[in-house]
């Protein structure tokens, strides 16, 4: 009895020491080392390796390290967007790059703070605030509550939120349909000339709406420049706008698109594209139609404001001085074409988009015809013109108080003629001329307009001096002018 009790004493006592040998705390890292503590603080000379870690991606770190190159080959070139995006993408992984690429992107940003900020400086020195904003709002979530940013953002929505009153002189220019394709235009027919002296082409309009924008001028809207009263008087409007702007008028005469100029390289008509915006058909040299933006005045024009919407005021565009005798817009809408009805209906659509998008449209007469350059038109045909445009042309744009005379005339204030047309409620009258000049009459304003083609830049250049550099927009493809 005694002796199996010692045995059994023996065996609890090695079943006790095996336990105590084997047991070790599981928050304890296992190390070989006996002169360390199983509870000390482990070496980051050294760092110990947990079960549950494993060997980074060979393939991720190649991409990461890709990444880097890239990221400083690009910041040496001061692209700092770009090397931003490319230091953002080296993994943690990568312990070779991953803290000098967060060190490098702190050069990022702050580069890209300074070439912001001061583009964003340049733009509001040109009174481009809503330009300004753009810039600035672009790179915030990068620089949240930047001090230079958020200040110059305020003081631009400050001229903004605050117009002030514009005194000075008022420009009022014009063009006609542009020329798309020189070569179709300049061939040296009996048309060529007559192109060339009345027409701009579309290298041209854009580089004057660089150099227009360049300068301050703001697209205002003439019926907020002009008003008539109850008892018929015309009045002059208040302009306010955002300090350093000064404001300008632009129309568009013969918006028509007539048969003679279908093969001359001139857009053929007006369109809707696949967005619903309004755009040209064009017929290219080797007579394919397309469908594009850059075929007149009112889409590159549309383009511009979009891009750049400190060019326009509240969304003014322009004014479109609309013909009748061929139709409108491209559509022969007048009621000799046998189609007319349909054209109408075609037309319409194209018509709500322009005034819907800041168009306006003017009577420049129905026939333009020649007995308005001599001035031999008398008060009869007048009616009969002008009733007529009502009739085929009012239809379809609605009613206008302003008309673009034909060859730029002016009727004396007292001429029946001119007591006609105020009597049909056309009370803003423009002509054409070389000054920022208008004169208020009894019950209508006379207003000059500026023609920018070629007749102009090569006869007066002084008249187009505030307003643009000639030598900087004139395009090579004009041959010289007789």
């Amino acid at each position: 009895m005694t002796k199996s009790l010692k045995i059994t004493t023996i065996i609890a006592s090695l079943a006790i020491l095996s336990c105590i040998l084997l047991y070790r705390p599981y928050d304890v890292p296992y190390t070989d080392n006996p002169t360390i503590s199983a509870t000390a603080s482990p070496s980051y000379e050294n760092p110990p390796v947990r079960f549950h870690e494993t060997t980074p991606d060979p393939q991720v770190l190649k991409k990461s390290a890709e990444y880097f190159e890239e990221g400083v080959r690009l910041l040496e070139l001061k692209e700092y967007k770009q090397a931003k995006s490319c230091f953002l993408q080296v993994s943690e992984q990568d312990i070779e790059h991953y803290d000098k690429a967060m060190e490098l992107l702190a050069v990022c940003l702050e580069g890209i703070k300074e070439t912001s900020l001061e583009a964003a400086r340049v733009s509001f020195d040109k009174a481009h605030y809503k330009e300004c904003l753009s810039i600035i709002e672009q790179v915030l979530p990068d620089l949240p509550g930047d001090p230079d940013l958020v200040g110059l953002a305020d003081q631009a929505r400050h001229r903004l939120d605050n117009p002030v009153l514009y005194d000075g002189p008022v420009y009022h220019i014009f063009f006609h349909s542009l020329i798309v394709y020189p070569e179709l235009c300049f061939t040296g027919d009996y048309m060529s000339e007559g192109y060339n002296k009345w027409m701009t082409t579309v290298s041209e309009f854009k580089a004057i709406l660089d150099q227009l924008y360049d300068r301050g001028y703001v697209l205002i809207d003439i019926m907020d420049m002009f008003q008539q009263d109850g008892s018929g008087k015309v009045i002059r409007k208040e302009i306010y706008l955002p300090e350093g702007t000064k404001p300008l008028l632009l129309s568009v005469d013969n918006v028509s698109y007539e048969d003679y100029r279908s093969e001359d390289g001139f857009a053929t008509r007006l369109v809707l594209d696949e967005n619903q915006e309004v755009a040209t058909l064009v017929r290219t040299p080797e007579g394919e139609e397309i469908v594009t933006r850059d075929g007149d005045v009112m889409p590159i024009l549309d383009d511009f404001v979009k891009y750049h919407p400190d060019f326009s005021w509240n969304n003014a565009k322009g004014v479109l001085g609309l013909n009748g005798y061929q139709g409108i817009l491209g559509y022969r809408t007048n009621s000799s074409s046998p189609n007319w009805e349909q054209e109408k209906t075609d037309a319409q659509p194209v018509v709500d988009a322009l005034l819907s998008n800041g168009w306006r449209v003017a009577n420049h007469s129905w026939s333009h015809s020649r007995s308005f350059s001599d001035m031999s038109i008398t008060l009869d045909d007048l009616i009969q013109d002008t009733e007529r445009w009502e009739d085929e042309v009012g239809s379809i744009t609605g009613p206008t108080p302003i008309y673009i005379t034909p060859f730029g005339i002016e009727f004396r204030p007292d001429d029946p003629r001119m007591r006609y047309l105020v009597s049909r409620g056309y009370y803003i009258v423009c002509s054409v001329g070389s000054r920022a000049y208008y004169h208020i009459f009894d019950g209508f304003v006379l207003m000059e307009r500026i023609n920018i083609d070629g007749y102009k830049m090569n006869y007066a250049r002084n008249a187009l001096a505030p307003l643009i550099d000639v030598d900087k927009v004139y395009d090579p493809a004009r041959p010289p002018l007789k």
